[in-house]
């Protein structure tokens, strides 16, 4: 018996170039669009009852207690992961230098998280709020940067 042979499918490249310009106005038009549409809608308003958490016990003077201190974890895992990256296994990690910042941020904002989080716990309300969101925020668009680092190039995620 022989073998079945199929066609290969075959990638054509486009014979024209876009203008620079019209370029950045495709990637910047959609996003430009999204902020014009939140910024004409009302704020969402946070209930005040999203910061009655079920352990509001204090232990040794710190209010909510296991609220508070389960923060200390991101705290170390932040400083353990940035004493790896920059002590001698974590050099020789990566190819290039640049390829750990991405992870350098990622760790940082595990520390950022710790204390922003342990600090809104401390006495949760809207304003203490934002530094437990932000942190993460800053954690989640890292490890973003990292994956696009590794799975599209190191370029991408130095932008």
């Amino acid at each position: 018996m022989g073998t079945l042979r199929f066609a290969q499918p075959t990638l054509q490249r486009l014979d024209f170039e876009l203008n620079p310009h019209l370029k950045l106005l495709i990637l910047l038009l959609p996003g430009l669009l999204l902020a014009a549409l939140a910024l004409s809608l009302p704020p969402i308003v946070q209930p005040l009852a999203y910061h009655d958490f079920a352990d509001q016990r204090a232990c040794f003077g710190l209010p909510n207690c296991l609220d508070t201190a389960s923060n200390v974890l991101f705290l170390l895992a932040g400083l353990f992961g940035l004493g790896f990256l920059f002590g001698p296994a974590g050099r020789r990690a990566f190819v290039e230098a640049r390829e750990a910042w991405p992870y350098a941020l990622f760790f940082a904002a595990g520390v950022l998280v710790g204390l922003g989080s342990g600090y809104y716990h401390l006495a949760p309300d809207n304003d203490g709020l934002l530094w437990d969101r932000a942190a993460m925020a800053l954690a989640f668009m890292a490890w973003l940067g990292a994956i696009l680092g590794e799975r599209v190039g190191v370029g991408v995620a130095a932008v």
